[in-house]
């Protein structure tokens, strides 16, 4: 014993010290054998005692809890309740507006055609897959051929977006897209009425007819439609852009008039 109070060992006694593997049959010890030989830099202490690190003297990572799970798998729910609605509303806008732009596409071929027929408007088939009307003859009248003039590497202005095999059909064009059977997904006003064909109409006409037809109801001046969507491809029937409207001026929107 030392002058103040410490234990001093005998002189040439050995000085136990971490690096010693351990010497005890005791299980816990022997149970590290596979670590290799433990140094002191392996050791921490915490509330709870010694515990052993791992390489570079970080605390080994425990896995997650199945609680801890769970919540992780819940909060990943939530976020894809959240995300999938918003995409799914990006995406169709974006659908809407790819149709509206091959609409602007398809008033540009129109004016080409009435600048080249002294502003009278073509004659073609309503539904061309079905019948030539309004149309005088056996022979029925694609629109987008008048218009493209047998271009065919310009067709896909004619195809809306949303135009696909999954839109509900009659016979004989079950299971087709109205591109598929038309040649195009916008119907075109072929016809004023039953018994009123467009076709070799001039713009001033068809002022004329909406005036005489209608004369409670105004028309603007160059501003009536002319071609649209062939179904309700991009919301439920009434509701506001189910369908887009290309109108004699060329501007695009939701119904008018």
């Amino acid at each position: 014993m030392g002058f103040d109070g410490t234990v001093v060992p005998p002189i040439g006694s050995r000085i136990p010290t971490f690096s010693d593997k351990p010497r005890c049959n005791n299980p816990m010890f022997r149970s590290f054998s596979h670590w290799g030989r433990i140094e002191p830099s392996h050791w921490s202490m915490n509330d709870h005692g010694l515990s052993l690190l791992g390489k570079g003297g970080m605390r080994r990572a425990r896995g997650f809890t199945l609680i801890e799970l769970l919540v992780v798998i819940a909060i990943l729910g939530l976020l894809i309740g959240v995300l999938v609605p918003a995409l799914k509303k990006a995406r169709g806008a974006s659908r809407l507006t790819a149709c509206a732009s091959n609409l602007k596409q398809v008033g540009v071929l129109f004016q080409v055609y009435l600048g080249e027929h002294r502003d009278r408007f073509p004659h073609a088939s309503m539904m061309p897959s079905v019948g030539p009307f309004p149309v005088r003859g056996e022979k029925s009248i694609y629109i987008a051929d008048v218009l493209l003039k047998d271009q065919k590497k310009d067709y896909d202005v004619f195809h809306c977006p949303d135009d696909d095999e999954g839109v509900s059909r009659p016979a004989p064009n079950q299971g087709k897209s109205y591109f598929e059977s038309e040649r195009s997904s916008y119907s075109y006003r072929a016809a004023l009425d039953l018994r009123t064909p467009i076709g070799g109409m001039s713009t001033k006409d068809v002022l004329n007819f909406f005036k005489e037809r209608f004369p409670n109801r105004t028309v603007a001046e160059n501003a009536f439609w002319i071609i649209t969507d062939y179904d309700n491809f991009h919301a439920p029937a009434g509701k506001p852009g189910s369908r887009r409207y290309l109108y004699s001026d060329g501007h695009v929107t939701d119904f008018e008039n």
